[in-house]
């Protein structure tokens, strides 16, 4: 007998029990000694063994069987056309992936054909599988006390009693009319290689058409296991969910699985569910652990919950672990596996026990993860509905946006991203429960979920503006600066609602910081250092340097001077800064100062004065002097654009001075509207001015008069504007 190794479709049982005498086997040829070879090693291995057959070990040994009749006859040609076996019908007896096997019948026709013999304990493991085989030639009340005990033995049953009972040989249509159910449905019953079974109820049906007695089913008919034996050495009583996870992924894999892949499929199965760990769960830890590919293990994966609805599971751990959970409270996801961990067992983590029980079971443990910003997740006992956690994303978006969050806000996003009606009174109780969750006001209107419970943007403004005013602020100043920095915040929540806390309730919020200390009920200042101040260096920061050297206030013209012209800022950068950071105050037109820093009288007082005078290649120097006599005089230059539009315009500090209307210059008027002069620049060009030239212009508001000089040229060859 020519093998080189034990055959691919050798039972486990078979392997065992004729591995002392493989080595033999090697040496031997196939003829008369390959038969001696397996009557001495099938000889020990009958009598007592016999009688521990399940379904499993018959289909085993005989596929094993046929293996070797299959194996001496390969001299042989259309071996399926010498027995009388279709040859589609032949391979899936020899297969591993198909639960079929040769009945009484075909094993004489088979070892008939090949010259193998049959041995006792094939012939028990036939006989086991297909007793209703011997009362086809006994009489119908022998049937009585016929006893099925597989699934092959009750489709030999049914096609016996249609067709040999009281009532006459019936056809599969005829039945199906008697019964009730349609001819497709006792066709599959009765097909070998079906897997569709009758229920109970439709053997009792069939019983009674055929007037026949109902038979006694020995076998669990959603396991394929005998009812009154144990389910097998390996599949004791769980004490862990974890062992119950792997019993499950057992009972699944004999469904479709071959015997010798059943083990290793339910490991899978249960590292599918988090047995060893949740880095270890998914398709792609998994696969690299058995050798497959991702794709493989998700095929198997789906094949075993495809036969959920067909298989009787057991969930006493899972129930155990269920009723502990509503006891749990809120307490972190790790605190929790470690007090669970001798109901979860092995690695398993709640994630995946939770996972399993939705997936699986229909039913999730009643407890819900919940994600704390640099912090271990939270899991909270109770059964929420299903849009809980939306509710939580959503007032998380809101809190990191605008410090605290309304109620009615969070309440509408969520129905939106739920997309389902949500009650009122219901969304206020429910998310009451989430972890942190605390009232701002005393009208419950305005919540947020504690220090730690999400960024809180609003929070950290705060506390960089009091890190740069370094001293204690009023809440009106604080609250300036957010409504600033609030105003240019783009995200989803402010363009949906644009809903802002007023200043009672930041207050509050500010009083509930650990950050901050509250005096006098409304003022507020560090409870420990600040922020490092050289830490940052954005626009804003460069901005708050060149003010601190200038006493914490300066005029826009002195900032761009230094910082758009000196270092090369970005000048839109420059304007974004002074326009939209929180850090700083607009205390003038075109004069900024740093937040919360006291205003010196005399720097302002120059800054308003530097207002307007700007010196670089695209400004005009504007200088505005005022006399006793109520002149107002200051200069520009004549640039080739302002030739083109005739625009001119008038520095902010002169119009503090005029008055709109018009004044005589010249033989000609000149009127101030707004913030320009028309016809000031029609004048510039009748007086001889040029691109370039340099020229001023004095305007009397008392006596409405105005004159206009030119007084030199500006050496430069860019235009500057108007």
């Amino acid at each position: 007998m020519r093998v080189s190794k034990w055959p691919r479709f050798a039972g486990p049982m078979l392997r065992d029990a004729l591995l002392p005498y493989w080595p033999t086997a090697l040496k031997r040829k196939r003829g008369e000694a390959a038969n001696s070879w397996w009557d001495e090693a099938v000889s020990e291995w009958t009598g007592a063994d016999a009688k521990e057959l399940t379904e499993e070990s018959a289909t085993a040994i005989l596929k094993d069987w046929l293996t070797f009749a299959r194996h001496g006859a390969r001299t042989h040609t259309n071996l399926h056309e010498r027995v009388g076996i279709d040859r589609k019908r032949l391979a899936r007896l020899a297969s591993a992936r198909h639960n079929e096997a040769p009945s009484p019948e075909e094993l004489s026709r088979l070892s008939a054909a090949t010259g193998y013999p049959v041995s006792d304990v094939v012939v028990q493991a036939s006989l086991f599988l297909y007793r209703p085989i011997v009362y086809e030639s006994a009489s119908l009340e022998s049937l009585a006390a016929c006893k099925i005990t597989s699934r092959p033995a009750l489709k030999v049953w049914l096609k016996t009693v249609r067709t040999r009972g009281r009532s006459g040989r019936l056809t599969q249509a005829q039945l199906a009319a008697r019964i009730g159910k349609s001819q497709t449905s006792v066709v599959a019953w009765e097909g070998p290689d079906l897997y569709r079974m009758p229920k109970l109820k439709d053997i009792t049906a069939i019983a009674a058409a055929c007037s026949v007695p109902e038979p006694l089913i020995e076998f669990d008919m959603r396991s394929y296991a005998a009812s009154n034996t144990d389910e097998g050495p390996h599949l004791q009583v769980a004490s862990t969910l974890s062992e119950e996870i792997l019993e499950t992924g057992l009972l699944l894999s004999r469904r479709f699985h071959a015997s010798k892949h059943a083990e290793r499929n339910a490991n899978i199965f249960r590292a599918r569910y988090g047995g060893r760990g949740d880095d270890e769960s998914t398709l792609q830890a998994i696969g690299e652990a058995h050798g497959l590919t991702r794709e493989r293990i998700r095929q198997i994966v789906d094949r075993q919950l495809s036969f959920l609805p067909v298989i009787t599971l057991k969930t006493g751990r899972f129930d155990a672990l269920a009723n502990a959970c509503l006891e749990l409270g809120s307490v972190t996801v790790s605190a929790a596996e470690e007090r669970f961990r001798y109901l979860l067992g092995g690695n398993l983590s709640l994630q995946g026990a939770s996972d399993y029980g939705r997936e699986v079971l229909g039913r999730p443990l009643p407890i819900q993860f919940v994600q704390v910003r640099n912090g271990d997740s939270i899991v909270i006992a109770g059964d929420f509905p299903l849009w809980f956690q939306a509710a939580i994303t959503q007032s998380k978006a809101i809190i990191r946006h605008c410090g605290a969050a309304q109620l009615n806000l969070a309440w509408a996003l969520t129905m939106r991203q739920y997309q389902g009606w949500i009650p009122p009174d219901q969304f206020r109780q429910v998310i009451a429960h989430a972890p942190g969750f605390d009232w701002i006001d005393d009208d419950e209107a305005w919540f947020w979920f504690g220090p730690e419970g999400s960024a809180n943007r609003l929070v950290k403004r705060a506390i960089e503006i009091l890190t740069f005013a370094k001293r204690p602020l009023d809440i009106e100043i604080i609250y300036g600066g957010l409504t600033r920095y609030a105003r240019t915040r783009d995200s989803d929540v402010s363009e949906d609602a644009g809903v802002w806390p007023p200043m009672e309730v930041v207050q509050k919020l500010l009083a509930k910081s650990p950050a901050l200390v509250c005096q006098q009920g409304d003022d507020f200042r560090l409870a420990a250092e600040g922020i490092d101040l050289n830490a940052k260096h954005g626009v804003a920061e460069s901005i708050l340097a060149e003010l601190q050297l200038r006493g914490g206030l300066a005029a826009r013209s002195e900032l761009h001077q230094a910082l758009v012209v000196g270092r090369g800022m970005n000048p839109i950068s420059f304007s974004m800064a002074l326009a939209r950071s929180p850090l700083l105050r607009q205390v003038d037109r075109s004069v900024f100062a740093i937040r919360g820093w006291p205003i010196s009288a005399a720097r302002l007082t120059e800054a308003q004065h530097r207002v307007g005078n700007m010196v670089g290649p695209l400004i005009n120097f504007k200088e505005v002097d005022v006399t006793g006599s109520g002149d107002v005089s200051w200069v520009n230059t004549l640039s080739g654009s302002s030739m083109v539009n005739l625009y001119a315009g008038v520095p902010s500090k002169a119009l503090l001075h005029l008055s709109e209307g018009q004044y005589a210059t010249n033989g000609a008027s000149l009127t101030l509207t707004g913030c320009r002069m028309v016809g000031l620049i029609r004048l510039v060009i009748a007086s001889g001015g040029v691109p370039g030239a340099l020229y001023r212009t004095t305007v009397n508001a008392r006596a409405r008069t105005a004159k206009v000089e030119i007084i030199g040229r500006q050496d430069s060859d860019d235009e500057g504007l108007e």
